[in-house]
């Protein structure tokens, strides 16, 4: 690579310290880093521009960021479920002209059924009730047939089907330092974000459709609850092995 073309410094990265190093990088390697916008850096008033261009790049980037924050919040504390970053399963976002709402989805919505039944009436295992799934070949979220006690778990423990789905459960953080995640396809990536949950006093409450009762929710959580604490690899302090 001889030169590389840019838009503008904002399209190369939203990040002065990142633009600083790339072009840092570009120039070890001799290869020549141009903007189509801004004239060439040749003298030091044109360097000058394009490093203010970089700062005004990235202080853009934070306000539109928290631009977006505030207006999700809004939504959230009126009631709106386009605030809501997904759509659980066993709904449906129904858009119009002047708002969007979700709605009951029949097909799914009689899984999620039949997996509180599985777990709560049949006792069976977390394990157990994906097997049953993946043996009647029931599509997923995403439409596959691959179910396991994860996504059982998570459908078990969202209020969404009680009537009540919330904005504003979890936050990004730096996670734990070193932790790797494995995924099926045999890929291995070590995240560099993860998420912890807040306070429930802080959660935004949006009413949406109930299809599970309150009764029932309650005691599938007791359930979760109990098998947690009896549960063989719950190992709350390190061991030797």
């Amino acid at each position: 690579i001889n030169k590389v073309l840019v838009y503008s410094p904002d399209r190369l990265s939203r990040k002065y310290a990142y633009q600083l190093f790339l072009k840092d990088e570009m120039n070890k390697c001799g290869v020549e880093l141009s903007f189509l916008n801004s004239p060439p850096a040749n003298t030091p008033e044109a360097q000058l521009t394009e490093h203010f261009q970089g700062i005004f790049a990235e202080y853009e980037r934070t306000q539109i960021a928290e631009r977006c924050r505030r207006g999700r919040l809004y939504k959230a504390r009126q009631g709106h479920v386009s605030a809501l970053p997904s759509v659980a399963y066993g709904y449906k976002r129904v858009k119009t002209d002047n708002r969007s709402y979700f709605e009951i989805d029949p097909e799914a919505s009689s899984v999620v059924k039949e997996i509180y039944r599985l777990y709560l009436q049949e006792e069976m295992t977390l394990a157990g009730v994906a097997k049953v799934l993946n043996q009647k070949g029931v599509k997923t979220y995403r439409g596959g047939k691959s179910w396991d006690h994860i996504t059982i778990k998570g459908i078990l423990e969202n209020p969404a089907y009680t009537g009540s789905a919330y904005f504003g459960k979890t936050e990004k953080t730096q996670g734990v330092p070193g932790r790797i995640a494995r995924y099926k396809s045999g890929v291995v990536a070590q995240p560099r974000y993860a998420r912890k949950k807040l306070p429930e006093d802080r959660w935004i409450e949006i009413p949406v459709p109930a299809f599970i009762s309150e009764n029932d929710f309650q005691a599938v959580q007791e359930k979760l609850k109990k098998n947690k604490a009896f549960f063989t690899r719950n190992t709350k302090e390190p061991s030797l092995l």
